[in-house]
């Protein structure tokens, strides 16, 4: 889901419209008009915007389905062995609940294939067991929430977490932006509740949950998607000519030859070398009198890189370096002017 985020040509134009109009009218100017706004009107960043919106959501699924799970499982033991095992047809439980908690457990029995309990548990929504939390069962929990969660954190404190999240989990649910609830927060109160349920399970999703690692690739200012290539720069560089003679080059992991538009680095170098040893396997050279032309034209090197902006986005570096020629990426500043070099990953060479 919206992995990519490769470049796409919002502002083409097609029967009369952009395509990120027509993009706009497939999702409705009510549902996109609030990244349109947090971009400022501009349609490459509301997109990017609303891409990162739902691998953000993507990634929260896993959490919030561990969460409401352990939550059920934990409190549906609870309620077999204060009521019994068919805690939703025993009638001081039934009793027990407020008309929207009763309704939300009927449908549940309504929409189950059997009457089975493990059946009716698993059709029930996240808000029945919220609703089970409320301030008006604090008589049931205050004999059992210990049996719940251990004694760390009030019955109080848990529902309003709880509520919270679920209301969190409903947005994702309706494809609501995110955006702007503190993501990072709603990921930390979603491993909390799991650890008070169960500390295993919490060490499990949060070893195997990737919210942090979306959280990484918010768009910028600049519209592009994080991070960005100016935090990806290898800054050990040296700028040359191909005249620079090999016995004076800088000791930099790579060389720019400025006139020939070719990354160096020493292995080219080294490759050049060998190449010269005679019959015996000695290297005779005088590295005063060879030049860095000299390396360019034995090794057949030509342009191997290409220029990109600083805030660029690193996650197209992958679709830049599918070119079998371009093994470098130089980075520019629109002040500093080139601030660092990119390399190819083996696994693409």
């Amino acid at each position: 889901m919206a992995e990519s985020q490769e470049k796409y040509a919002y502002t083409d134009i097609i029967c009369e419209k952009s395509k990120g109009e027509w993009i706009e009218l497939s999702l409705s100017e009510e549902r996109f008009s609030p990244y349109m706004y947090k971009a400022g009107h501009d349609y490459e960043k509301a997109f990017n915007l609303y891409l990162y919106n739902a691998r953000l959501s993507k990634a929260f699924l896993f959490p919030l389905h561990a969460l409401e799970v352990a939550l059920r499982n934990k409190m549906q033991s609870i309620f077999a062995k204060e009521f019994c095992d068919d805690w939703h047809e025993d009638e001081d439980f039934r009793e027990m609940l407020s008309e929207d908690g009763l309704k939300s457990l009927d449908r549940a029995i309504k929409n189950a294939t059997t009457t089975d309990i493990e059946d009716v548990v698993a059709n029930t929504t996240f808000e029945l067991w919220t609703y089970l939390l409320h301030p008006q069962y604090s008589d049931f929990w205050r004999q059992n929430f210990t049996k719940l969660c251990g004694s760390n954190i009030s019955r109080g404190q848990f529902y309003g977490k709880v509520k919270t999240l679920n209301d969190f989990r409903n947005r994702i649910a309706h494809y609501e932006p995110i955006l702007e609830k503190n993501c990072f927060q709603r990921h930390l109160d979603i491993l909390e509740v799991i650890k008070y349920l169960n500390l295993e399970a919490y060490n499990w999703v949060k070893k195997h949950s990737t919210v942090d690692a979306v959280l990484l690739t918010e768009p910028a200012p600049s519209g592009s998607t994080q991070p960005l290539l100016k935090e990806k720069v290898d800054i050990d560089f040296a700028v040359i000519q191909s005249t620079c003679l090999l016995n004076i080059l800088p000791s930099n992991r790579f060389l720019v030859c400025d006139d020939k538009a070719i990354v160096i680095d020493y292995r080219d170098i080294a490759k050049y070398l060998l190449s010269q040893k005679d019959a015996s396997g000695d290297l005779m050279l005088e590295l005063s009198k060879v030049t860095i032309d000299d390396v360019i034209q034995s090794r057949n090197l030509k342009k191997n890189f290409v220029v990109c902006g600083e805030t660029e986005s690193f996650i197209h570096t992958k679709k830049i370096f599918q070119g079998k020629r371009t093994k470098y990426i130089i980075v520019q500043s629109p002040t500093k002017g080139m601030t660092g070099v990119i390399e190819k990953p083996h696994r693409q060479l």
